[in-house]
């Protein structure tokens, strides 16, 4: 009878080391899921959401920096791309981390910052375009000074020239438009643009020159889409 006693003790003791031993254990994790969740303010926090053709975009939040990840029930994807935001009280928010812009059949564009408008100011001042394909196989690309979407267009421009880019991201085919008079480039390379917009396949765009007085001039043209 003494044995089995003794016996018994010794399993209820066993019993109770190990189950406080998962309780410490899961009580760190949610420690930890505290912290990193209160070094995040509330500023920079972003939404997951669901596209209107059904797309999941989750932001996962990890040791500071944020990825996306994207998919619906036939796929599921990563960016290995780590983007950051910060809110100071003296400047405002540095917002690095992609947004949804537009949805197309096979991919999703996202927009991002690529010039604030100073070192001290986090103002946008320039755009990039990043295009995530709604599949397992495709590339990602990224494309610099984004200027506008429009259903399966991307619209962009240059830094070296005065030139304007048009690519379909359907079918990966692009066209370059050339802006005669140039724009104003004296601030940044898309700031001058205005306005774009297609219709069918004309490309319609308005952007600021300079006449021969250096004064600030209103310019429209429209071009044909060969694409």
């Amino acid at each position: 009878m003494r044995i089995s006693i003794l016996i018994f003790s010794i399993i209820l003791i066993c019993g109770c080391g190990r189950q406080e031993s998962k309780e410490t254990s899961l009580q760190t994790n949610i420690d930890s899921v505290k912290i990193d969740t209160t070094s995040l303010t509330t500023e920079c926090i972003q939404r997951d959401t669901i596209t209107g053709m059904g797309t999941k975009i989750h932001y996962l939040y990890r040791n500071g920096k944020f990825q996306i990840s994207w998919g619906d029930n036939s796929y599921n994807r990563i960016y290995d791309s780590l983007y950051s935001c910060d809110y100071d009280k003296s400047t405002g928010l540095w917002d690095f981390v992609p947004k949804l812009n537009s949805e197309t059949k096979n991919n999703l564009i996202f927009t991002n910052i690529l010039w604030t408008s100073s070192g001290g100011n986090p103002a946008p001042l320039e755009y990039y375009a990043i295009v995530f394909p709604k599949n397992n196989k495709d590339s990602i690309f990224e494309k610099e000074f984004f200027i506008n979407s429009n259903e399966e267009y991307l619209i962009y421009g240059d830094p070296e020239n005065e030139n304007i880019h048009l690519i379909n991201i359907e079918t990966k085919k692009s066209q370059t438009v050339l802006l005669k008079p140039k724009p104003d480039l004296s601030r940044s390379p898309t700031l001058s643009i205005r306005k774009t917009e297609i219709k069918g396949k004309t490309l319609y765009i308005k952007y600021e020159s300079l006449d021969k007085r250096d004064e600030i001039i209103s310019i429209e043209k429209t071009f044909n889409i060969e694409i």
